[in-house]
Protein backbone atom coordinates (compact mmCIF):
# COMPACT_ATOMS: atom_id res chain seq x y z
CA UNK A 1 0.00 0.00 0.00
CA UNK A 2 0.78 3.68 0.12
CA UNK A 3 1.49 5.04 3.31
CA UNK A 4 1.40 8.11 2.32
CA UNK A 5 -1.99 9.39 0.31
CA UNK A 6 -0.48 12.62 -1.01
CA UNK A 7 2.55 10.55 -3.36
CA UNK A 8 -0.60 7.91 -3.79
CA UNK A 9 -2.48 10.63 -5.30
CA UNK A 10 0.20 11.56 -7.00
CA UNK A 11 1.86 8.47 -8.42
CA UNK A 12 -0.54 6.23 -8.83
CA UNK A 13 -4.46 7.59 -8.38
CA UNK A 14 -4.02 10.71 -10.73
CA UNK A 15 -1.71 9.22 -13.55
CA UNK A 16 -3.95 5.76 -13.44
CA UNK A 17 -7.10 7.70 -13.76
CA UNK A 18 -6.00 10.26 -16.75
CA UNK A 19 -4.14 6.96 -18.22
CA UNK A 20 -8.17 5.23 -18.03
CA UNK A 21 -9.96 7.79 -18.83
CA UNK A 22 -7.91 9.34 -22.12
CA UNK A 23 -8.69 5.53 -23.80
CA UNK A 24 -11.87 4.93 -22.07
CA UNK A 25 -13.89 8.00 -20.95
CA UNK A 26 -16.75 5.89 -19.31
CA UNK A 27 -14.86 3.49 -17.53
CA UNK A 28 -14.95 3.43 -13.85
CA UNK A 29 -12.03 4.08 -11.95
CA UNK A 30 -12.26 3.14 -8.15
CA UNK A 31 -9.49 4.78 -5.78
CA UNK A 32 -8.27 4.51 -2.15
CA UNK A 33 -9.00 0.20 -1.58
CA UNK A 34 -7.89 0.95 1.51
CA UNK A 35 -7.53 -1.56 4.88
CA UNK A 36 -10.27 -0.82 7.15
CA UNK A 37 -11.32 2.98 7.50
CA UNK A 38 -8.56 4.80 8.01
CA UNK A 39 -9.84 8.56 7.93
CA UNK A 40 -6.59 10.36 8.42
CA UNK A 41 -5.39 8.84 5.55
CA UNK A 42 -8.48 9.69 3.58
CA UNK A 43 -8.44 13.24 4.67
CA UNK A 44 -4.84 13.49 3.48
CA UNK A 45 -6.15 12.11 -0.53
CA UNK A 46 -9.38 14.59 0.05
CA UNK A 47 -6.63 17.25 0.28
CA UNK A 48 -4.56 16.58 -2.36
CA UNK A 49 -7.44 16.11 -4.74
CA UNK A 50 -7.94 12.70 -5.06
CA UNK A 51 -11.10 12.90 -5.40
CA UNK A 52 -10.95 14.43 -8.88
CA UNK A 53 -9.55 11.05 -10.02
CA UNK A 54 -11.61 8.21 -9.03
CA UNK A 55 -15.11 7.44 -9.70
CA UNK A 56 -15.96 5.44 -6.71
CA UNK A 57 -13.78 5.44 -3.33
CA UNK A 58 -13.65 1.91 -1.87
CA UNK A 59 -12.87 0.23 1.19
CA UNK A 60 -11.75 -2.95 3.00
CA UNK A 61 -13.89 -2.54 6.06
CA UNK A 62 -12.32 -6.05 7.81
CA UNK A 63 -12.76 -5.77 11.81
CA UNK A 64 -9.42 -7.55 12.32
CA UNK A 65 -10.79 -9.79 14.92
CA UNK A 66 -14.18 -11.78 13.04
CA UNK A 67 -16.05 -8.93 14.96
CA UNK A 68 -19.32 -7.78 13.57
CA UNK A 69 -18.94 -3.90 12.39
CA UNK A 70 -21.20 -2.41 15.41
CA UNK A 71 -18.64 -4.43 17.70
CA UNK A 72 -15.99 -2.56 15.87
CA UNK A 73 -16.96 1.20 15.26
CA UNK A 74 -17.04 0.08 11.75
CA UNK A 75 -20.37 1.68 11.10
CA UNK A 76 -19.53 5.23 12.64
CA UNK A 77 -16.14 4.68 10.15
CA UNK A 78 -18.00 3.90 7.66
CA UNK A 79 -20.82 7.37 8.29
CA UNK A 80 -17.89 9.71 8.55
CA UNK A 81 -15.79 8.30 5.79
CA UNK A 82 -18.93 9.24 3.37
CA UNK A 83 -19.61 12.55 4.98
CA UNK A 84 -15.80 13.60 3.86
CA UNK A 85 -16.07 12.24 0.37
CA UNK A 86 -19.84 13.95 -0.63
CA UNK A 87 -21.53 12.78 -3.56
CA UNK A 88 -18.63 10.25 -4.56
CA UNK A 89 -20.16 6.86 -4.36
CA UNK A 90 -18.39 4.49 -1.30
CA UNK A 91 -17.95 0.69 -2.26
CA UNK A 92 -16.69 -2.17 -0.15
CA UNK A 93 -14.71 -3.82 -2.43
CA UNK A 94 -13.46 -6.48 -0.28
CA UNK A 95 -15.50 -8.00 2.69
CA UNK A 96 -15.17 -11.17 4.67
CA UNK A 97 -15.18 -12.98 7.90
CA UNK A 98 -13.77 -16.83 8.89
CA UNK A 99 -14.95 -20.24 10.08
CA UNK A 100 -13.27 -22.55 11.80
CA UNK A 101 -15.62 -24.64 13.73
CA UNK A 102 -19.49 -25.67 14.17
CA UNK A 103 -20.18 -22.26 15.84
CA UNK A 104 -18.10 -19.98 13.76
CA UNK A 105 -19.84 -21.54 10.94
CA UNK A 106 -23.34 -20.54 11.97
CA UNK A 107 -21.63 -17.27 13.71
CA UNK A 108 -19.81 -16.51 10.08
CA UNK A 109 -23.87 -16.58 8.36
CA UNK A 110 -24.88 -14.25 11.17
CA UNK A 111 -22.27 -11.55 10.92
CA UNK A 112 -22.59 -11.96 6.51
CA UNK A 113 -26.39 -11.46 6.80
CA UNK A 114 -26.08 -8.41 9.52
CA UNK A 115 -23.67 -6.54 7.56
CA UNK A 116 -25.64 -6.86 4.32
CA UNK A 117 -28.45 -5.28 6.60
CA UNK A 118 -25.87 -2.41 7.55
CA UNK A 119 -25.01 -1.81 3.40
CA UNK A 120 -27.96 -1.61 2.77
CA UNK A 121 -28.66 0.89 5.80
CA UNK A 122 -25.65 3.08 5.03
CA UNK A 123 -26.63 3.16 1.30
CA UNK A 124 -23.27 1.09 -0.09
CA UNK A 125 -24.51 0.30 -3.58
CA UNK A 126 -21.85 -2.49 -4.06
CA UNK A 127 -19.85 -5.10 -2.29
CA UNK A 128 -18.13 -8.02 -2.85
CA UNK A 129 -17.48 -11.16 -0.64
CA UNK A 130 -13.60 -11.76 -0.20
CA UNK A 131 -13.39 -15.33 -1.29
CA UNK A 132 -17.03 -16.98 -2.64
CA UNK A 133 -15.26 -20.49 -3.03
CA UNK A 134 -12.47 -22.36 -1.81
CA UNK A 135 -10.72 -22.93 1.80
CA UNK A 136 -8.48 -19.95 1.45
CA UNK A 137 -7.04 -19.62 5.03
CA UNK A 138 -4.72 -21.06 7.49
CA UNK A 139 -4.53 -23.32 10.15
CA UNK A 140 -8.32 -24.38 9.80
CA UNK A 141 -9.45 -20.48 9.20
CA UNK A 142 -11.63 -20.61 6.10
CA UNK A 143 -13.48 -17.58 4.93
CA UNK A 144 -14.92 -19.08 2.18
CA UNK A 145 -18.74 -19.59 1.55
CA UNK A 146 -19.01 -22.59 -0.37
CA UNK A 147 -16.25 -24.69 1.64
CA UNK A 148 -14.09 -27.01 -1.68
CA UNK A 149 -11.36 -29.44 -0.05
CA UNK A 150 -10.20 -32.57 -1.29
CA UNK A 151 -12.79 -34.78 -1.02
CA UNK A 152 -15.87 -33.69 0.77
CA UNK A 153 -17.10 -29.80 -0.42
CA UNK A 154 -19.89 -28.24 1.26
CA UNK A 155 -22.24 -24.99 1.15
CA UNK A 156 -21.69 -23.14 4.58
CA UNK A 157 -24.56 -21.66 6.36
CA UNK A 158 -23.08 -18.12 5.53
CA UNK A 159 -23.37 -18.38 1.76
CA UNK A 160 -27.30 -19.22 2.47
CA UNK A 161 -27.38 -16.62 4.93
CA UNK A 162 -25.71 -14.48 1.81
CA UNK A 163 -28.10 -15.43 -0.53
CA UNK A 164 -31.19 -15.43 1.33
CA UNK A 165 -30.54 -11.62 2.91
CA UNK A 166 -29.96 -10.56 -0.68
CA UNK A 167 -32.98 -12.07 -1.76
CA UNK A 168 -35.00 -10.22 1.20
CA UNK A 169 -33.42 -6.66 0.46
CA UNK A 170 -33.75 -6.73 -3.51
CA UNK A 171 -35.41 -4.12 -4.54
CA UNK A 172 -36.09 -2.69 -1.39
CA UNK A 173 -35.37 0.62 0.08
CA UNK A 174 -33.92 1.58 3.39
CA UNK A 175 -36.51 3.37 5.35
CA UNK A 176 -35.14 4.24 8.61
CA UNK A 177 -33.70 3.01 11.79
CA UNK A 178 -36.24 1.11 14.04
CA UNK A 179 -35.78 2.79 17.86
CA UNK A 180 -34.29 -0.14 19.75
CA UNK A 181 -33.08 1.18 22.99
CA UNK A 182 -30.02 0.03 22.12
CA UNK A 183 -27.07 2.46 21.28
Amino acid sequence: GWPDAGQYVAHVLKPFYLGVKSVSPSATVIGGSTLGIPMSWWTVLIRAGGLSYLDVAAVHPYTGNNDPWEEYGTISQVRSLKTAIGQTPLWMTEVGWWSNGNFDFLQQANIVARDMLWQKALDIPVWNYFYDEGNWGNDGVSFSLIQTATGDDWVKPAALATMTTANELAGRQYLSMPSVGIP
